[in-house]
């Protein structure tokens, strides 16, 4: 009997906080802000879902103008993917979606997304994260690319490799802008524990070949010297 009565009233106790953080996680709210151009009313609703949750955002400018925004993120917890999805209707009557997908790979992870709007805009992109624990690396690359409502094509690219080192760790990476510029940047940082020391090299290259060095040294002071 007392067996029953505690098993009901774990289950009670139990469904009892479900519900709760499920009230936590649902957001209804107006907010008010003042503009140069007149306040702006924004409407919010937030639902969680079995697997994520969505969200409305209702904009009224002081004219009376509306303009939306929906979005949802659907998290697969087995696979290891999480999808980001937008739309929405800005006050001109612009329409425009877009998505992002992380997934989870076997030693880091990866991105990938996209968007477009009714006038021709459209963005997409690539990014993703790899850890090498045994060789003490992680490495990232990324590009994305745009492209306008006259067609015309701009790419932006990037990657990064940091490295542990016996006494520190070094870090290298390189960006290329939309121009075809490249920039490259090399720091390599030590630590001597028995001095109490940290030293960074930085070394930096512009797209013209023009490079700079800067090295800087850091001490720590003891507890003697700082007594004195």
């Amino acid at each position: 009997m007392n067996k029953s009565i505690l098993s009901i009233a774990l289950a009670l106790t139990v469904a009892a906080t479900s519900a709760q953080a499920e009230r936590r996680n649902i957001l209804d709210r107006t907010v008010i802000n003042a503009t140069a151009n007149g306040s702006i009313t924004r409407q919010i609703e937030r639902r969680p879902t079995d697997s994520g949750a969505t969200r409305e955002v209702t904009r009224t400018n002081a004219q009376g103008e509306t303009a939306t925004r929906s979005s949802a993120i659907v998290r697969d917890n087995e696979v290891g993917v999480a999808t980001r999805t937008v739309s929405g209707v800005a006050f001109d009557g612009t329409s425009y979606a877009g998505e992002r997908v992380i997934s989870r790979t076997e030693n880091g992870l990866e991105r990938v997304s996209n968007y477009s709007d009714s006038t021709g805009n459209s963005h997409s992109g690539s990014g993703s994260l790899t850890v090498d624990k045994e060789a003490g690396t992680i490495s990232k690359e990324m590009s994305a690319t745009r492209t306008n409502s006259e067609g015309e094509t701009t790419s932006v690219s990037g990657d990064s490799l940091l490295a542990r080192t016996d006494d520190g760790f070094t870090r290298t990476s390189s960006h290329t802008d939309a121009n075809g510029n490249t920039r490259t940047r090399s720091a390599d940082v030590s630590i001597n524990k028995s001095e109490g020391s940290l030293t960074k090299s930085v070394t930096a290259s512009g797209p013209n070949g023009q490079a700079s060095t800067t090295t800087s040294v850091k001490r720590e002071r003891s507890v003697d010297s700082a007594a004195e």
